[in-house]
Parts: C-alpha cells; sequence; structure tokens
C-alpha cells in the first residue's frame, strides 16, 4: 500500500519538475529581468518594522498561553476520551500523510524557483525559493495548530457543557482563537522578517513566501474539502437516510471519519486559506505602496510600507483584546452569538480607533512631514496651455463687436494728457507706454483702434491680433497678470500650430533622494564639474547625482525676486544723447534653477551693481524653493521644478546641464585613451530636461477612511451571507418550505438564491474597491497609483480582524465535534441540560462557519485585484493596457472564466470518487456484522478514515496541476510564434503576456461569482435541513426531511470543498503569473517557448484524465450485484462471519 501511494503521483511530480526545468531555461537564456522593486529602509524605520515583528511574536506568546489554558480543562470522562481520541488519531494521520505529498510537490518546485530565478544571482534565487519554504511551512502550521487545538478542545467542551454554558463557550472560543493567533502572528512574523532581512530584494521574497503559503493552502484546503466531504456524504447517505439512523451516531462506521473531516476541512483548511489571504495582502500592500513611487519620492512610499505593516500589528492587538473580552453565561435562553459579535465588535473598534492614531501622527496629520504626492508635467505643456488661452483671448477678441465710443473717449483723453487736437492722437500715442494705455481701451483690439482713427472699414481679422492685445487684455488679471515683456512671448504663442501641437507624458518617473541609489545606476553617470568661482575644476567631472541632489548653499534651487530700480534722466553729452530716465519694474520673476549660492551671488551683484550707480531701487527676494530630481529605468532623469512658476518653460532657456552615458570612472578612461592618441572617440553628452512637479498634500484622513472602508465591507459581507443563509432569514426558510415537494424544488429554490447572493457580493465588492477611487482621486494624485494603494488598504481593513474572524470559524468545527464527542459518550441521554449547550454552541458555531466563508472569499478578490495591477507592471503591460479587441486578450479571459469550473468540476467528482468508495464500505460492514445495528457490535471506525485519507491525497494531484499548469500554458502558448515589440527602448513579448493578463481577469470574477455561488446553495440547503430537524416542516424522519438530506448531501461538496478551494486557487494563480512575469516577456527562443507549452499541456491533459478515471455506474452496478450474491449466499448458506483483522489509523 505504501509502496504504490509513492508511486502513484510520479508521473504528475515528473511533469512538474519537467515543466519547471523547461521554465527555468527562458531566464538563463536572456537577461535578468529588472523591474523588481528595491526597498531601501532607513534606519529610523528599522523600529516601526522591528515592532510589528514583536507584536506577531507576542501574539504567538499569547496563544501559547491560551494553549496552557484550554489543556488544563478537563476533557472528560473515559468515553468522551476515547471518541476524542479517536478523532485526533484520525485527523493527526490524515495531516501526516498529507505533509509527505505536499513535501514531495514542494521539493519539486524548491528546485524549479532556483532555476527560474537563477538569473537573478544565485543568492537571490535561493532565497526566493527559501521563503517558498517558510510560507508552506507557515501556512502548513497555521492549518496544523488549528486542527490540534480543534482536535483537544472538543471533548474539553463537551466536558464543560455538564456543568456552566459559560465555560463551555468560552472554551470552545478559546480553543478557536489560538489557531487565529497563531495563524496571523506567523503571517506578521513571516513579513515583517523579510523585510528586515531581505532588504533590497524583499519584495521578491515576499512574493515567493505568498506563493508557498497559497500553494500549501490550496493542497489543504482541496484535501481538507475532499476529505471532510465525502466522509459527510458516506454518513449522511448509508447511516441517515439508508439505515435511517441520527447523525453522530456510534453504530454509523463512517462517523468518526465524518468528525475527522469537521477538523482537517473547517480548521486545517479554514487556517492555511486565511493565513495565504493575510499574507497575500500584506504582500499586495507593499507592492502597491512600491508602486506609489510614481508619485511620492523614495523616503515616503517607505512610509506606507511600515503604516501596513503597523496597521496589520495593531489589528492584531485589537483581536487580543476581543478574545479576551469575550464572556458568556449560564442562561441556557440566551444566544452565544451575542458576546461572539460583542467581541468582534470591540475588536474592530479598536482596530479602527488604533489606526486612525497610528495615521495622524505617522502620516502627516500633526503637521510635519505630511505625504506629499507629485505628479510630473512637461514645461511643453504648459506652454501649449498657455498657446491655448492665448489663442482663445484672440477669438474673443475677433468676435466681440468693436465699442467706438469707448475708442473715442480714449482718443480725447490722451489727446488732453498731450495736449493736442484728437485729430492728430496717433496709435503710438495710444500705445508708447502699456502701463498708461487708457482703460478704455483694454480689450479692443489695436487693430480696430487704427481701424477708426484711419477711417477704415476693414473688419480686423485674428491675423490682426498682436502679442500687445493679449498683454493689455490680461495686464490688470489678479490670478496670472502679464505685462510688457511678455508680448515677444505672446506673440510667439499667437503663432504656434495648437492642431499638430503636443507634449511628451513623463511616465514611469520616479523621485530620487539618494545620489547613490542602486536601482537608478545613472545617478552615477557622469558631468562636467564646476570650478569654484569660474576657476578650473580639479576634477573635470563629477557624478550627475553629486551635482543634482547636494545639500546646503550647494542645493539646486528656483528663486521668486521682485525688482524696482529708477534710473534717472541723463543730460546729452558729447558721447551719447539725452536719456530721459526709465523705471524698470519686474514682479515676481523666477531664476534658476541654479545653487543656492550661485543665486545668492547673483543677487548680491545687481545690488552692489545698483548701489554703485546710484540708483534707486530695490531686488526683494520672496521664495527659495528646492527643486526635484527623476529617474525611470531606461537610463534618463529630469528636473522638476514646483508647479508655483507660473510660466516654467522659460527657465528652460537658462537651464543647461548634461550628462553623460557613462560614469565617470568610464569617461576619464576613454579621455585618456584619446590624448594618448588611440582615437577613442567621447560620447555625445544628453541634455537633462526640465519638467514641473505639480504636488498636493495627501491627508492622514484618506489611508483612515480607505482602511475604514475594509472593515465596513467586512460587516457589510458578514450580514449578507447571513441573510441569505441562516435559519432565521427568509430565503432558508423558503427553500425548507417547499421540502414537501421534494428535492427538486428545494434545489431550484436555493440555487436561485445562491445565484442571487453571488451577485450581490460582487456589488458589494465593487461599491467598496470604488471607494479608493474617490478617497484618493487619479486627478489629484497624478494617477492611480494613490487608489490602488488604498484598495490595498481596503483588504487590510477587511483583514485587520482575521485572528477574531477566524477564531469565530474554528469555534464552529470545534462545537460541531463536541456535540459528536457529546452524543456518542453516551452523555445525551443522561444530561439533557448539557445536550441543549453543545445544540446552542453548535448551532452558533455554523453560523459563524458560513460567516467566514463569505469572508474569506472576499479577502481573495480584493488581494487578486492589488496583485493584479503588479503583474501589470511587471509585465509592461501599464504601457499598452489590456484591451478587449485583442483577440488573446480575450480568448485568455476565455479560459481564464472557465479554469474556476473546471477545477470545481475536479474537486466535486473526487468528493463523489472518495464518498462512494466510503459508501461501499460502510454498506459491507453493516451487511457483514448485523450486531452493528443492534449495538452489539463497535464498527470499524479506522477503516473508513483510512480510505477516505487516501482518496483525499489521490486527488489532490489534478487540482495542484491545474493551478500552476493553466497560467504556465496559457502565458506561454500565446507567445509562440508573436513578434516583439519595443516599449521604452527595450524588446518585450507582451502577446502571451496579454492573454495570461486576460486569463488573471477571467479568473478573478468566474473565481468569485462561482465561489459564493457553491458556499451559500450549498449553505442554505444545509440551514433548510437543520430548520427541518428542529421540528418544522415535517421535522426528523419525515419525507420533507429526507428531501433535505438529498439536499443537503448535494450542497456538501459545494460549500465545503469547491468553493472555499476557489479562493486559493485565484491567489495561486496571480502569484504564478507574477512569478512567470519577468520570463514571459522576454524574446526566447520559439524551442523553449513550445517546449514548456507542450509541457504545461500534457500535466494539464494528465490531470483532466486522471478527474475522468473510473465510472460512477459501473462502481455502483459492481457494488450492487456484490452485495446481491452476499446476499444469496448468506441465505443459502449462512456461515459464520470471519474474523476481522484489525486495520491501524496509520494502515
Amino acid at each position: 500500500m505504501r509502496q504504490e501511494g509513492r508511486r502513484a503521483p510520479s508521473f504528475p511530480a515528473r511533469a512538474v519538475a519537467t515543466l519547471l526545468a523547461a521554465l527555468s531555461l527562458a531566464p538563463i537564456a536572456s537577461a535578468a529581468e529588472g523591474e523588481n522593486v528595491q526597498l531601501h529602509f532607513a534606519k529610523g524605520d528599522f523600529p516601526f518594522l522591528a515592532a510589528a515583528l514583536a507584536f506577531g511574536v507576542f501574539a504567538l506568546f499569547y496563544a501559547a498561553g491560551l494553549v496552557v489554558q484550554v489543556m488544563k480543562a478537563d476533557p472528560g470522562n473515559e468515553a468522551m476520551r476515547q471518541v476524542q481520541s479517536a478523532i485526533k488519531d484520525g485527523a493527526l494521520a490524515y495531516l501526516k500523510k498529507q505533509s509527505r505529498a505536499m513535501a514531495i510537490f514542494g521539493a519539486i518546485l524548491f528546485v524549479g524557483l532556483i532555476g527560474l530565478n537563477f538569473a537573478g544571482g544565485l543568492p537571490v534565487a535561493i532565497g526566493i525559493a527559501v521563503c517558498f519554504a517558510f510560507g508552506a511551512v507557515g501556512s502548513y502550521a497555521a492549518g496544523y495548530t488549528g486542527m490540534v487545538m480543534a482536535v483537544n478542545g472538543n471533548a474539553r467542551t463537551a466536558h464543560a457543557a455538564t456543568q456552566s454554558y459559560r465555560r463551555a463557550l468560552e472554551v470552545s472560543f478559546r480553543s478557536g482563537a489560538v489557531a487565529g493567533l497563531v495563524t496571523v502572528g506567523i503571517g506578521l512574523v513571516g513579513a515583517s522578517a523579510i523585510l528586515l532581512l531581505g532588504r533590497g530584494d524583499a519584495v521578491r521574497y515576499l512574493v515567493g513566501f505568498g506563493f508557498g503559503g497559497s500553494l500549501a493552502a490550496l493542497f489543504m484546503r482541496v484535501g481538507g474539502g475532499i476529505f471532510t466531504k465525502a466522509a459527510d456524504v458516506g454518513a449522511d447517505l448509508v447511516g441517515k437516510v439508508e439505515a435511517g439512523i441520527p447523525e453522530d451516531d456510534p453504530r454509523n462506521p463512517a462517523v468518526i471519519a465524518d468528525n475527522v473531516g469537521d477538523n482537517v476541512g473547517d480548521c486545517a483548511g479554514m487556517a492555511a486559506d486565511v493565513f495565504e489571504s493575510y499574507a497575500v495582502t500584506l504582500i499586495s500592500v507593499i507592492v502597491l505602496a512600491a508602486a506609489t513611487r510614481a508619485v511620492l519620492d523614495g523616503t515616503t512610499w517607505l512610509r506606507l510600507v511600515i503604516f501596513g505593516m503597523m496597521a496589520a500589528g495593531i489589528g492584531l492587538m485589537a483581536s487580543l483584546v476581543g478574545i479576551a473580552s469575550l464572556k458568556g453565561n449560564d442562561d441556557l435562553a440566551s444566544d452565544p452569538l451575542v458576546p461572539i459579535r460583542r467581541g468582534f465588535n470591540i475588536t474592530a473598534l479598536l482596530g479602527l480607533l488604533g489606526t486612525a492614531t497610528l495615521a495622524f501622527f505617522f502620516m502627516g496629520g500633526t503637521g510635519k512631514n505630511p505625504i506629499v504626492a507629485s505628479s510630473l508635467r512637461s514645461t511643453e505643456s504648459y506652454k501649449l496651455a498657455d498657446a491655448r488661452e492665448v489663442q482663445a483671448i484672440r477669438e474673443r477678441l475677433v468676435q466681440q463687436p468693436v465699442d467706438t465710443a469707448k475708442i473715442k473717449a480714449a482718443i480725447d483723453k490722451k489727446a488732453v494728457e498731450l495736449k493736442k487736437a484728437a485729430a492728430l492722437v496717433t496709435s503710438d500715442d495710444l500705445y508708447q507706454d502699456l502701463q498708461k494705455v487708457p482703460a478704455e481701451l483694454k480689450g479692443i483690439p489695436q487693430a480696430a483702434v487704427q481701424r477708426y482713427i484711419s477711417r477704415s472699414k476693414l473688419p480686423v481679422t485674428k491675423y490682426d491680433i498682436t502679442g500687445t492685445d493679449i498683454v493689455l487684455s490680461k495686464i490688470d488679471d489678479p490670478v496670472s497678470p502679464l505685462t510688457a515683456d511678455d508680448t515677444f512671448e505672446v506673440g510667439n504663442q499667437l503663432a504656434m500650430d495648437l492642431s499638430a501641437a503636443t507634449s511628451p507624458e513623463l511616465k514611469g518617473f520616479t523621485r530620487v533622494t539618494d545620489p547613490n541609489d542602486p536601482e537608478f545606476p545613472q545617478l552615477r553617470n557622469a558631468t562636467l564639474a564646476a570650478g569654484e568661482g569660474g576657476a578650473t575644476p580639479a576634477k573635470p567631472y563629477i557624478a550627475i547625482g553629486d551635482k543634482l541632489l547636494k545639500e546646503g548653499d550647494d542645493q539646486l534651487v528656483v528663486r521668486q525676486v521682485s525688482m524696482q530700480v529708477k534710473i534717472p534722466p541723463q543730460p546729452a553729452t558729447a558721447n551719447s544723447p539725452a536719456f530721459a530716465g526709465r523705471d524698470i519694474d519686474v514682479k515676481n520673476q523666477w531664476l534658476g534653477p541654479a545653487s543656492k549660492k550661485a543665486l545668492d551671488d547673483m543677487v548680491e551683484s545687481q545690488r552692489t551693481s545698483i548701489k554703485a550707480s546710484n540708483y534707486k531701487g530695490e531686488i526683494e527676494v520672496h521664495k527659495t524653493i528646492p527643486v526635484s530630481v527623476f529617474a525611470n529605468h531606461e537610463g534618463k532623469l529630469l528636473v522638476a521644478v514646483p508647479s508655483d512658476i507660473d510660466r516654467p518653460y522659460e527657465l528652460t532657456q537658462t537651464f543647461a546641464v548634461t550628462m553623460y552615458p557613462l560614469q565617470v570612472q568610464e569617461l576619464e578612461e576613454i579621455q585618456k585613451e584619446a590624448q594618448a592618441g588611440r582615437g577613442t572617440a567621447m560620447p555625445s553628452p544628453m541634455r537633462i530636461d526640465l519638467a514641473v512637479a505639480e504636488t498636493r498634500n495627501v491627508e492622514w484622513w484618506r489611508f483612515v477612511l480607505a482602511f475604514t472602508v475594509g472593515l465596513v465591507l467586512a460587516l457589510a459581507i458578514e450580514k449578507l451571507t447571513e441573510y441569505y443563509v441562516s435559519t432565521h432569514r427568509r430565503p432558508t426558510q423558503e427553500v425548507a418550505g417547499v421540502s414537501s415537494a421534494g428535492a427538486a424544488p428545494m434545489i431550484i429554490q436555493g440555487f436561485a438564491y445562491a445565484c442571487e447572493s453571488s451577485a450581490m457580493m460582487v456589488f458589494l465588492i465593487v461599491i467598496a474597491l470604488l471607494c479608493p477611487l474617490f478617497i484618493f482621486p487619479a486627478a489629484l494624485y497624478g494617477g492611480y497609483a494613490l487608489p490602488l494603494f488604498g484598495v490595498a488598504l481596503v483588504g487590510l481593513g477587511m483583514l485587520s480582524t482575521t485572528a477574531y474572524v477566524l477564531a469565530m470559524d474554528t469555534f464552529g468545527p470545534i462545537s460541531d465535534n463536541a456535540q459528536g464527542v457529546y452524543e456518542m459518550s453516551g452523555m445525551g441521554e443522561t444530561n439533557v441540560k448539557g445536550a441543549k449547550i453543545v445544540s446552542h454552541l453548535d448551532a452558533a458555531g455554523n453560523t459563524t462557519k458560513a460567516l467566514t466563508k463569505g469572508f474569506a472569499i472576499a479577502t481573495a478578490v480584493v488581494a487578486s485585484i492589488a496583485l493584479f495591477h503588479s503583474y501589470l507592471d511587471s509585465t509592461k503591460l501599464s504601457a499598452i493596457g489590456l484591451k478587449l479587441d485583442v483577440p488573446e486578450i480575450f480568448l485568455g479571459l476565455l479560459i481564464g472564466g472557465a479554469a474556476p469550473f473546471l477545477f470545481s468540476a475536479f474537486a466535486i467528482n473526487a468528493v463523489g470518487r472518495s464518498a462512494f468508495r466510503l459508501i461501499h464500505e460502510v454498506r459491507r460492514q453493516f451487511r457483514e456484522d448485523p450486531g452493528i445495528m443492534l449495538g452489539t457490535s463497535r464498527p470499524d471506525y479506522a477503516r473508513c478514515v483510512a480510505i477516505v485519507t487516501e482518496a483525499a491525497q489521490r486527488e489532490l494531484v489534478g487540482p495542484g496541476i491545474l493551478a500552476i499548469a493553466l497560467p504556465v500554458a496559457v502565458g506561454f502558448g500565446f507567445s509562440i510564434g508573436k513578434a516583439p515589440m519595443t516599449i521604452d527602448g527595450g524588446s518585450y513579448n507582451l502577446t502571451g503576456a496579454q492573454a495570461l493578463g486576460g486569463f488573471l481577469a477571467g479568473t478573478i470574477l468566474s473565481g468569485q461569482l462561482l465561489a459564493v455561488l457553491l458556499a451559500n446553495s450549498g449553505g442554505m440547503w444545509d440551514n433548510a435541513k437543520k430548520l427541518i430537524e428542529d421540528g418544522n416542516f415535517g421535522g426528523k424522519g419525515s419525507e420533507n426531511h429526507k428531501a433535505s438530506v438529498i439536499c443537503d448531501t448535494v450542497g456538501d461538496p459545494f460549500k465545503d470543498t469547491a468553493g472555499p478551494a476557489l479562493n486559493p486557487l485565484i491567489k495561486v494563480m496571480n502569484l504564478v503569473a507574477l512569478l512567470l512575469a519577468p520570463v514571459i516577456i522576454l524574446p526566447v527562443s520559439p524551442v523553449i517557448t513550445v517546449l514548456v507549452t507542450l509541457v504545461a499541456v500534457a500535466a494539464l491533459v494528465f490531470a483532466v484524465y486522471n478527474s475522468k478515471k473510473g465510472s460512477f455506474s459501473d462502481d455502483m452496478r459492481t457494488a450492487a450485484e456484490e452485495a446481491a450474491a452476499a446476499d444469496v449466499k448468506a441465505t443459502i448458506d449462512p456461515a459464520p462471519k470471519p474474523a476481522k483483522k484489525k486495520l491501524t489509523i496509520e494502515d
């Protein structure tokens, strides 16, 4: 048996190994991907990261304290201990066997990830693989801890129920709280440790960590779901329907397997699922914080990373308080959900208050170190805007009627001033000094005045409008006045052809503050050095970063000045004519960019010159503002001036800084070669362009508001799920109400409500994710970088109460198991009060389990949407977008939409096959040992556990291959034969990446819809059955009840296998795509692309074939024939029952 079990996965193992080996060829054959985000924290940041780490460690210690408390509780009498021991042995045996299968798969992927990332350097590749292993171990540890506490807490809860309602609630909830605290604690410790130790490559390590957690969660969710529902279906169909015995009846051979399934599915699987959701959400916060580099400088966006980690830690501490605050009471009429919900409200409120406080002090609420977003605009765009305004004024001046009365009044006024007849006043008299032009003429074209004077009837056209006309129309403008000095520039703007005018879009630039920033090596490129006071510098070249990013007097700034100088009249001399005098009045003129010292010297020189000439005047300095430096990954640099400057394009005439495409040492060597006569040509320098940085403060409350939206979304999902699946609400009551007509109308009604609930969930998520777009308007903050970080904060807000939510979820199977232990130990007949207590706890647990399923599904969608944006950035698709009119994208969308359905088919078929094997075994035991039904013989529980364990592990292969191989097949398959395209100077094959982007979008959408549909339909059918079992609509044993059992059986694999497993599937596929991103865009050899595609498709074919093995109808016919033959033989030749070999749990 064991050797066969080891040989079974050999083909898929080889397929995955071959697939990853083929993938590893791509990066080896080409250049390493260089778009990875580099994290370089300042010394002041590390205490905050250490605090987040400390929060996680404290949670683990607190969990250890809860373990001690729970284990001190009395596990009950001998009968309770025996039942608990059987459940515990079965659950541990299952996890032990699953860990072996996961280890084999994980080892293959470990080696594959090293090959996949080898081109980026062996240390980094090993680091990613190690973090993958840690993520998988963390996910497994979270699931293992949750399950171990559940199997130890069930008997203790059952025994506590014999004494105190309050004590039973507290024991069961604290047992579940251990799972919540360990899950979140490990996730926070892992992410914080990677940020502290991984430094520059931390983001790549985090993606590996998340991938490991997601893959392990997928295995535990799928495997646990197959086990629990195969056992549940087998136990219900043979026990309840065929044998007519109640649930948790010890005569049912599958009853222990059923209880084991509650733990491996609802505890281990859910804990692993939530762990990877938590880890992936933290990763999305960090990755999307890094994406804000487009609008925030390197120091500021790292504050967003720290804010996310600290907010997660605060949520964890709030959960501790919420868990500690839970207190029950001994009133049997009380609802245990009341204190549970009160604890959740306390957790949510404290988490929100703590996060708001953090944001106020850390995100600029005090006025110190505000978050400032910058968006770049080219100076050409300002010039175009001004030219459009100037030409619009021209059109207005041409179209408006000429007021001749105003012209006449202006001429009369000027005639009086000049003491001449009005008929002798000329146009030159009127317009000689623009400051003294009569007010009546402002807004009237100069050509119209000239035509009035000359009595011409010719109309004024737009070509007659001059710069003087535009200046006069805005000379007194309170916002942006023009002066006579602007006439020439305005004239140029009038002559511009705006129909063909364009301005470059400045995308992909990040503000830099460190001249040695390793992410932008162009900062070390050479530029000409400037000597002190114009002297020849000691070295001819310096690094451009050292020139642009200096501090103190050498800092690059712009300065606004005004100058008023009165030059007195001068009499004529032998060498010069008489000078009538002149007033120089220059207001709000901008100078620079130049060093602060250079501008100081310029102003001081002008003041000295004015004083030496005995002129009256002064130069006033209004503002001195530092400029910003921006860089991109194409080797370009920009110097950005503040948006306070009215006409920034005028500064381009005086700013002339160039940069060579080589570093200082390389340039000096070329110069030496040239001086030695070797004829090496010096490279041409390139000019550094001037741009404008439009800045805007990002208020601290915006971050809190986005976080709050996540909390509200979690509450809304809870209410929505409760409405559709609660026994106290109309949908479930409607489903139960139609049971008198059989199972068919129940299925129709439940399915219809489930479809509705799935759509409503999407609407809720869409509304929540729209909120960040309004909280961080893209128009205000330079694009979608901050709104997308807001989406990540929504996810973080949802998961801030994760520890408490997971405690609620684990409380469900613990209370369910406690009722099973109570019944199977015989206490149900001797202690009626205790039976009511465990029944109340079980009912509350069913509700909390249903609520947390919706929560887990929503977190998967929010995290995946955040990761989807990261994928688009990594594959250069942000530059060209995903357009549905591209056939490959649309086809990828279709395949992605189909993936969750194929995955669900694998999972549901697996439950059916596994359940049939169990049904066959239970029937065999009933048939061969009549003493089981009489209560004189003990069923072979271990054999049932062993059958379902083996079946669950065997059925894991298909879903696991599908999750990895399908994205690979799409990404590489659609790249075959496609020509690369040039983006940002690089050559990339983006067709496969586009198809994979469409695939991910389809997977996220259909996965979410299908997950909610399956989870809520199963939940409604399950609770409809419970309604009937509580004595409504016919009660137990009625035809209504039999119909509800059929519906519940149909819904079991929906709500506990396929539906929940779609959460990790969505995230695994997103993370696989993110890991593949740097590979699939490389223009590699077609041979490699075809090879990878063929291996991926072969693996998929095997997965589909594996899910199709066997025929239910053939198996059932064979089983029926065997049963009939056994009945005939027993009638003709009754023989003593053969001695049975006792099978151990390990077997």
